[in-house]
């Protein structure tokens, strides 16, 4: 077993040089292989010390920018621009409003790309159904998430004006509906199914946004800004918490425009 001083000299090795979630990832990784190899972990006080202070030192080269969200501004670009009876469109039309309004993560509703889709890692026409209790609101079963390995129920309102959630993926269902066990998020053609992809998507949407003179986003944007739009729109944060299925106060970090907020 490694001693703790060991430990704490291990972590300051990158003391300036790397971010302190570097380091931590390090120490948690030497801590698994203690684990599995049945070893005692004397990891305490002096080694959780020596980590903050790496984290408090964190050079400006090693912080990553935050990541820009889509405005609900944004949002409704692309609900003008995107064709609303081409396939493609609608299909990206309705993944948006569903990871915004929804607060979803994008990597859990529509893979990276046709070689890493998984049929049980995504959500497929089975997954959606009107909730018994409100018919005006829809309930999307994730299969597997990041935290929840049993997958998690994601609820979508009716939100006023063209990003409406429940109107879109109406509109979606119309035109793109194929057999249950299809992919939710995909394409139907003339003479097969096209599943949408996050390179798809992203590219459509990108070069909606860059022509009206947006920043390139990420799929990662459209759940930060979903999270603070319900806040900028009085959404009780007890509320927003269960809505995102967030599992501790992390989401607090990703709420922007906080000085809108502020009385």
């Amino acid at each position: 077993p490694t001693l703790e001083i060991l430990l704490c000299a291990f972590a300051a090795k990158g003391l300036r040089q790397t971010s302190g979630s570097t380091a931590r990832n390090k120490i948690a990784a030497l801590k698994a292989w203690h684990s599995a190899n049945n070893w005692v972990w004397h990891g305490g006080d002096r080694l959780a010390q020596v980590l903050n202070g790496i984290h408090n030192m964190t050079p400006s080269s090693s912080i990553q920018p935050k990541r820009p969200p889509v405005t609900i501004q944004a949002l409704e670009l692309l609900a003008l621009y995107l064709n609303h009876s081409d396939p493609v469109d609608v299909a990206i039309l309705a993944c948006t409003c569903m990871a915004f309004w929804g607060q979803c993560r994008l990597g859990k509703l529509i893979p990276i790309s046709t070689t890493h889709f998984t049929n049980r890692l995504f959500p497929s026409w089975n997954s959606i159904q009107y909730s018994p209790n409100n018919h005006c609101t829809r309930v999307l079963h994730l299969p597997a998430t990041k935290t929840n390995c049993q997958g998690q129920d994601i609820a979508l309102v009716q939100q006023c004006g063209p990003t409406n959630p429940i109107k879109i993926m109406s509109l979606h269902t119309q035109i793109n509906k194929s057999t249950p066990s299809m992919p939710l998020f995909s394409i139907k053609r003339q003479y097969d199914t096209l599943i949408l992809t996050k390179k798809i998507f992203l590219n459509q949407c990108n070069q909606i946004w860059k022509g009206a003179g947006y920043t390139t986003f990420t799929g990662h944007s459209f759940r930060i800004r979903g999270t603070t739009h319900l806040l900028l729109s009085r959404v009780p944060p007890n509320v927003i918490k269960a809505m995102g299925h967030w599992l501790s106060n992390a989401f607090l970090r990703y709420w922007r425009a906080v000085d809108l907020i502020m009385p």
